[in-house]
């Protein structure tokens, strides 16, 4: 057996208790030890209850029932929890008076078995959706060794089955650490998402493997990504408690880790992880956890007795400098790098320290704004869990704030434990990792930088020039993009006053920052639509990135948004347009042109046609095109005026012309069409013309 002494001693406390307390105040009451079960091994049956609502008066009552019953729903407005029970934890409800309300639906959902589908190959049976331990950790490795340059593949523990002789195999606790490591020299911001720690949520893992995922492939292809871990250093722990994952895979309900005291039955045993943290382990004088082996929210026999919590606070000490002072009071210096999310299901919310009382945390107004940012995204609602769930302690939230100082959140995810694999990626997946996104952004300065407006709808107008070649700049400035009311009243938000931008690096890094301006003339709203002109006189070819960050009028920079634009050389091709670069209809014509290219190199070269912009709808005719040395190639179009234009309306559309030998040589053409009986230019010409481009 394992830790036979301490467990029979528990065993024979939790039980006195029972017999003792039973009759007392629902604040002091305990349960006796559950019915036997069979021990783990292969096969064992899963144990059946049912999922039902239980009513509560006050706090108190709340709390004492969370002590010893499997609470999945906390509903303070209409006075009732929802919960899984047993049937002896049914019968002693009933004995005690409560009214007990079976939901039919729920508990056959939970109780029927993990059965793979017809065709299912991988992933967890039924759950096609969510890969296994295996399948995740052999998945992340391989990111690691596909792409060195961004990823690395780390072991920060042990589960208890692997330093515990005598039984199942265990695991490795494993996390996949991403950043751009030609950037290691900067004070990157850290963000770490840490999935699974209790095992029957399923798509906390899956989750964040998908976020990982999105990062490697996305880098080098979206400007936001590639900022991000250009700047940032994002690692992902997709199991904190894979040992207990795989009997949730099993299709067992199970929550804790897998410690295996002999004073529990199977399911009964196990220590549950975010109970164990050292930081005020035990600190509640009533339900935030509970000492008897068998309960579901056992916080262990000491501060941080298990393997997984060691390693969990080496990683995050590791990880994260101290940032806070020693006292419970002080809070985090206002320059805070760090953010970590814990993942878990289910209630859709986002959950900010204290977890162990519903007293403000000294960063509590920061910790909101954030939390409330994060919302935004996946429609969340903020709060502290004692006003939300019920108050818990020994958290790894906040064992992560209040020792050092870090942003930390939990996520509750999606509408269940074994969440069904369409409500995942239909619902679930997206707004979550948006989220996650958003975190990634801001992990520098997680107490600063969400307070500041965010610039979103980044338009270059074209994205990709030749050197000289004049751009324009359009994005909205907003500073009401936050999410919930239902706790604490509402995100105050505040005007904008300047934006600016800064070329290949975040203005952090010293680099000058350029003002862009209110297209209404002033800065006077939350929301401004802001614009300006790029000259890229000199500029070398290659990609190059815009950083756009806004500020409010308390001084409030927001985080940076970043955009490319590339530079491209037309060396080796010239373009003409016919029968001229300005054009004329009535509305409702079709008004047909032709772009001709000429191949200026030693060798045939091939090209396409894509539409930078227009206005006014295009056809292209169908390429690609080829021209030998010397030759031309001609490019028919058609451009629609439409039957709403009147004779102010004028259509721009900028085009541009690929070699498919030599990606980098583009050119672009810029053709204007004017409404019949405007006074503007129709002159004839061949010439190419870069136009101030005229919005509609």
């Amino acid at each position: 057996m394992r830790r036979p002494t301490k467990a029979l001693i528990f065993a024979g406390l939790a039980l006195f208790a029972g017999i003792l307390l039973w009759a007392g105040s629902p604040a002091t009451a305990s349960l006796p030890a559950p019915e036997a079960t069979p021990r783990p091994g292969t096969g064992e049956a899963r144990p059946q209850g049912a999922v039902v609502r239980v009513p509560f008066q006050d706090e108190a009552e709340l709390a004492w029932l969370a002590t010893w019953l499997d609470v999945w729903e906390v509903h303070r407005r209409e006075g009732f929890l929802v919960a899984w029970v047993t049937a002896p934890e049914r019968r002693l409800l009933e004995a005690r008076g409560y009214p007990v309300t079976v939901d039919p639906q729920a508990t056959a959902q939970v109780n029927q078995p993990f059965l793979r589908a017809a065709g299912q190959e991988g992933g967890i049976p039924g759950y096609a959706c969510y890969r296994t331990v295996e399948e995740t950790y052999a998945d992340l490795a391989g990111l690691a060794q596909a792409h060195p340059q961004l990823a690395r593949w780390v072991d920060w523990g042990d589960s208890y089955d692997k330093v515990t002789p005598g039984g199942p195999e265990g695991y490795d606790l494993q996390a996949l650490e991403l950043t751009n490591a030609d950037t290691e020299h900067l004070d990157k911001g850290i963000l770490l998402v840490l999935a699974a720690t209790h095992a029957r949520e399923l798509a906390t893992a899956e989750l964040a493997t998908r976020f990982a995922e999105l990062l490697v492939q996305g880098y080098g292809q979206d400007p936001e990504i590639t900022a991000l871990l250009d700047f940032n250093r994002v690692v992902i722990a997709p199991f904190g408690n894979p040992d207990g994952r795989k009997w949730a895979e099993a299709g067992h309900l199970w929550r804790k880790n897998t410690d295996n005291p002999a004073a529990c039955a199977f399911p009964n045993y196990g220590v549950d992880l975010n109970r164990n943290a050292a930081f005020l382990w035990d600190v509640c004088s009533s339900g935030c956890s509970s000492g008897d082996p068998c309960s579901i929210v056992y916080r262990g026999p000491s501060p941080a007795s298990e393997p997984e919590t060691q390693a969990f606070q080496s990683y995050v000490r590791q990880l994260f400098p101290d940032q806070k002072g020693p006292a419970l009071g002080d809070p985090a210096l206002p320059t805070t790098n760090g953010i970590f999310i814990s993942l878990h299901s289910y209630g859709r919310l986002v959950i900010y320290p204290w977890d162990w009382t519903g007293s403000p945390a000294p960063n509590r107004d920061a910790l909101r704004t954030l939390g409330r940012k994060l919302g935004f995204f996946n429609r969340y609602e903020a709060c502290n869990t004692s006003n939300c769930l019920y108050a818990i302690d020994g958290s790894q939230t906040d064992f992560a704030y209040g020792e050092l100082g870090v942003a930390a959140y939990t996520f509750e995810v999606g509408t269940t434990f074994f969440q069904g694999c369409d409500y995942f990626e239909e619902t679930l997946l997206q707004p979550n990792l948006e989220a996650l996104l958003f975190a990634g952004k801001v992990a520098r300065r997680p107490y600063q930088l969400p307070a500041g407006p965010e610039v979103v709808d980044v338009r270059l107008t074209p994205s990709r020039i030749t050197p000289g070649m004049p751009v324009r700049i359009q994005a909205l400035a907003d500073d009401t993009r936050f999410f919930g009311s239902g706790y604490y009243g509402i995100e105050p938000t505040q005007t904008v006053q300047a934006v600016r931008f800064s070329l290949d690096g975040p203005a952090w890094l010293g680099i000058p920052t350029t003002p862009l301006t209110p297209e209404d003339g002033a800065f006077d709203q939350e929301q401004e639509a802001i614009s300006g002109w790029l000259d890229t006189t000199g500029w070398t070819p290659g990609r190059h990135t815009l950083f756009l960050q806004a500020q409010d009028v308390d001084g409030n920079w927001g985080p940076p948004t970043a955009v490319f634009l590339w530079v491209v050389s037309d060396d080796g091709m010239a373009l003409e347009i016919a029968p001229h670069r300005a054009l004329s209809g009535t509305p409702g014509a079709s008004l047909p042109f032709t772009v001709t290219v000429t191949n200026r190199t030693a060798l045939t070269d091939t090209y396409r046609l894509q539409v930078e912009r227009s206005d006014w709808p295009l056809s292209p005719g169908s390429g690609p095109w080829s021209a030998g040395p010397g030759q031309a190639a001609a490019i028919p179009l058609q451009v629609s005026v439409p039957v709403t234009a009147s004779g102010a309306s004028v259509g721009v559309s900028v085009l541009a012309v690929e070699s498919t030998e030599e990606p980098a040589r583009v050119g672009f053409v810029t053709v204007r069409v004017l409404v019949e009986g405007d006074a503007g230019e129709t002159g004839q010409g061949t010439q190419r013309l870069f136009l101030p481009l005229i919005g509609k």
